[in-house]
């Protein structure tokens, strides 16, 4: 008789937990996987370096030199154009005998950068940084003869959000008064 309540004991304490089991599993639920899919913009900038070639030089002498940056990429940007002169084949030449005026809307920062103070939206251009490059007349003697002057153009550009120019140049371009 133990060993038959026992049995029954037991039968019914395992339809107990097969319910108990089986409600648990009507209870639940799933759902299709969500995708949450992020697009990082561009940051793409064009740097218009246009010049004619120039040789035979005379001292007096003025060169076309166009430079400004377009932003082509879909992002803003802060942009940033660092001008290299120098005499290469006369390593101690007088630099300031040549002259390549700055325009307006760019400031030189004491990083050696010539900084565009505002940001640059998609599909926009910067002003010209320079249009002439020229050569004094008076200053330059016979010894400029047969030297070569080249003048290096390096440009970048950052996206304006989230403090990245202050974190990577350690300038806020806004702050810069042009």
């Amino acid at each position: 008789m133990k060993k038959r309540k026992f049995m029954i004991g037991s039968a019914i304490m395992l339809v107990v937990l097969l319910v108990a089991g089986g409600t648990l599993a009507w209870f639940t639920a799933s759902t299709e996987p969500v995708v949450n899919e992020f697009t990082a913009g561009t940051l793409k900038m064009n740097l218009v370096d246009s010049y004619c070639i120039a040789t035979n030089v005379n001292p007096g002498d003025c060169y076309d030199k166009i430079i400004f940056v377009e932003n082509e990429g879909t992002k803003r940007m802060f942009v940033r154009v660092k001008l290299t002169p120098e005499f290469t084949n006369m390593p101690n030449g007088d630099l300031s005998l040549v002259d390549f005026p700055i325009l307006n809307g760019w400031v030189l920062h004491t990083d050696g950068y010539y900084y565009y103070p505002f940001e640059l939206a998609p599909g926009a251009d910067t002003p010209n940084l320079i249009k002439q490059v020229c050569f004094d007349g008076p200053g330059m003697g016979n010894e400029y003869q047969g030297v070569e002057f080249t003048l290096t153009v390096e440009s970048e550009a950052i996206q304006v959000t989230n403090g990245a120019a202050l974190a990577e140049w350690g300038i806020d371009p806004l702050t810069l008064t042009p």
